[in-house]
């Protein structure tokens, strides 16, 4: 005798052996919360009135097997449309989960880049100002510019600082716009994310241009220090996207509600309407809380 793997595997079982009573029991017991709930209620009292009219001889042998046939196919459609929104019900939660988790690796990969930046800047602005006053350089120039002209010209402890500065780009930098851009770049949402997040293909674009010119000059000259994208080929990074992330983020909570509710749905016949569907608690926020440093202003 196979031993049933599942709790409707069971009902079926009992089904396939004629015991329609036992099924009727797992069902009202394993169903109770569901949205096919009533048809068992009703394939069950259909069954009472069955047992019923055997007892008193109201109704003969063939009436009774149509009967009959009629709860089992009743309790078969149910148990069909119950295993359909299980399944569905898994697969679309389980990738509302994994597009929830990039979207947050995505956002702690942006983050560190921003911390990492900002650090790397007050140390090379520092360094800027310490040449200048050295050399008496009193024309305005930009801060990668800057150090790739005067970088023959740094002391030993400048040019230790300017290896710091070099090692954060080539380090931390590298690795979180790499992988955030990997993020973006394999993931099957990022066309559904370019409608729904602003500012999203402006953020792939930014990040692949400054990738492109690390390898470029970053890698081939020692002098560079910084990848800047923003003030001459105007490939900067997209400000205001991490907030747009954060919206869609609280989108996709609110929509849990209704997914569950669209599920059910799909699976029930035409005009049913579920008897639990206005008693459906609003979900909780599942979202860790936000960061107050996450409206960056990126300076990349």
């Amino acid at each position: 005798m196979i031993t049933p793997s599942t709790p409707s595997d069971l009902i079926r079982s009992y089904l396939a052996n004629g015991q329609t009573e036992e099924a009727l029991k797992e069902a009202l017991a394993l169903l109770k919360d569901s949205s096919v709930y009533e048809t068992i209620i009703l394939a069950a009292g259909k069954f009472k009135q069955l047992m019923s009219d055997i007892s008193q001889s109201l109704i003969g042998p063939e009436e009774q097997n149509v009967t009959r046939n009629q709860i089992t196919s009743s309790l078969l459609g149910a148990l069909s449309a119950w295993d359909l929104s299980q399944e569905l019900g898994k697969t679309a939660e389980d990738l509302k989960r994994t597009e929830k988790e990039h979207l947050r690796q995505l956002l702690k990969h942006l983050k560190r880049s921003y911390d990492v930046h900002r650090a790397q800047l007050s140390l090379g602005f520092w360094l800027m100002s310490r040449v200048k006053a050295r050399m008496k350089v009193g024309s305005r120039i930009d801060i990668d510019d800057f150090f790739f002209s005067f970088y023959d010209h740094f002391t030993e402890e400048e040019a230790r600082i300017h290896r710091e500065i070099r090692a954060y780009t080539g380090g931390i930098l590298y690795v979180s716009n790499t992988r955030a851009l990997d993020i973006l770049q394999k993931q099957s949402h990022i066309y559904e994310w370019g409608v729904s997040i602003p500012l999203i293909e402006e953020l792939e674009n930014h990040l692949l241009f400054w990738k492109t010119k690390f390898e470029v000059t970053f890698e081939e000259d020692p002098k560079v220090c910084l990848v800047y994208t923003t003030r001459k080929e105007k490939m900067g990074f997209p400000k205001g996207v991490e907030k747009h992330i954060l919206a869609y983020l609280d989108g996709l909570a609110a929509e849990k509600k209704n997914m569950e509710r669209d599920i059910d749905e799909a699976t029930l016949p035409k005009g049913y309407r579920s008897p639990h569907e206005d008693d459906l608690e609003a979900p909780g926020d599942p979202l860790a809380p936000r960061d107050p440093q996450m409206g960056w202003d990126h300076p990349q």
